[in-house]
């Protein structure tokens, strides 16, 4: 879950394990970190305007296909952005990385 700063960028309360490992993130540097810190693998500023808004106005946002890069390579994830409470917000990552690959693979044999 994030929560904006001062109306700002959205600082990170809490996050699952499995995004800490889709993300290969260590737990003891989130809590109060920035999005853009913490995710600057694939975060440009248009998505963290994305998620501010989301945070702010409670409009649902949905990514399906973003490239994060991190250091034992590419991912693939889908983002879901909702608003829980005002200037907070969830943001649900499904790792698409496989998928993506395996269908690639199976194009390229044909």
């Amino acid at each position: 879950t994030f929560a904006l700063k001062n109306g700002d960028l959205p600082a990170i309360q809490s996050i699952n394990p499995a995004a800490e490992s889709i993300l290969d993130l260590n737990p003891d540097d989130l809590p109060g970190s920035s999005l853009e810190r913490i995710f600057s693998g694939f975060l440009d500023k248009t998505l963290i305007d994305d998620l501010r808004q989301v945070a702010k106005d409670g409009q649902p946002k949905r990514w399906d296909r973003l490239e994060y890069h991190e250091k034992h390579g590419l991912v693939i994830l889908r983002l879901k952005a909702f608003q829980t409470l005002l200037d907070n917000l969830v943001v649900v990552f499904e790792d698409e990385t496989k998928h993506i690959q395996s269908a690639e693979a199976l194009r390229l044999s044909e």
